[in-house]
């Protein structure tokens, strides 16, 4: 059975969150129509989207022997991101 996409406002999330084995970001979805990655940071919880992530971008992110470097040299700084975080219910994607 398909899981329903996330909604938050206008943008879904097609790729359930992957939880990530690191200290500074807790998970990690993406959405391909969108190209928007959702970054779920540990000590927060708050979740983070960026613009125009690519999927290999997104499949380096999630399956890094260090999340937190991939994040740090692959994304932050090289897609927009909308600077608004969001709670997402982690049981949802369960």
């Amino acid at each position: 059975m398909k899981k329903s996409p996330i909604t938050i406002g206008e943008l879904a999330i097609s790729h359930p969150m992957a939880a990530l084995d690191s200290s500074c970001l807790a998970g990690a979805g993406w959405d391909e129509e969108s190209g928007v990655l959702y970054v779920t940071f540990a000590s927060s919880g708050w979740t983070y989207l960026y613009d125009g992530v690519s999927e290999g971008a997104y499949r380096r992110l999630i399956e890094a022997g260090s999340p937190g470097g991939e994040f740090a040299s692959g994304i932050k700084g090289k897609y927009p991101c909308d600077g608004q975080p969001y709670r997402i219910d982690p049981n949802v994607h369960s």
